[in-house]
């Protein structure tokens, strides 16, 4: 008797805390990050270092480098890059179709960024952190943080377009 109540109380517990944790934004929340994005005139990206997870070694020694800032909580190279198709990637990262609702945490080793895309408009920076791993994308400013599931379409785009940003992550 002690240990049904004891695995109830556990059962309990769990179920308790996650209706404490706050609902995942709605596409519709993320409308000001998109409409900023197809007003700006320029786009740029940077890219991310290796996974913190999966290539624990090769990150500590790009860390090392002098060429890495920090955006949010994660490191990327700079210079940042010039976008060569910055009406694609609007679109792309625009458009209410290429995300999901959150749905929770992934098992790839971890939320990691392997791009950020980056614009300023009205003095506001954004940025559309992008994990091709886990499939998901944080739109963020120095106020306001949206994480969202990337819809599979928008996925195999940014796939595609992986090669034109990368130049000094190793692989």
């Amino acid at each position: 008797m002690k240990t049904r109540i004891l695995l109830l109380t556990i059962l309990s517990s769990h179920c308790a805390w996650a209706l404490l944790e706050p609902a995942p934004p709605s596409v519709a929340d993320s409308q000001s990050f998109r409409e900023s994005l197809l007003k700006a005139d320029k786009l740029v990206i940077f890219e991310g270092l290796p996974h913190q997870t999966w290539q624990r070694d090769k990150l500590k020694e790009e860390l090392k480098r002098t060429d890495v800032i920090k955006i949010g909580d994660f490191p990327f190279y700079t210079p940042a890059l010039a976008v060569t198709n910055p009406d694609e990637l609007k679109h792309l990262l625009g458009t209410p179709a290429s995300i999901q609702p959150y749905r929770g945490a992934k098992l790839c080793g971890g939320y990691h960024p392997d791009y950020s895309v980056s614009w300023t408009v009205g003095g506001i920076t954004y940025h559309a952190q992008i994990c091709l791993g886990c499939h998901e994308v944080v739109f963020m400013t120095g106020k306001a943080t949206l994480k969202y599931d990337m819809a599979d379409d928008a996925v195999k785009r940014f796939e595609a377009l992986r090669k034109l940003y990368t130049l000094k992550r190793p692989q």
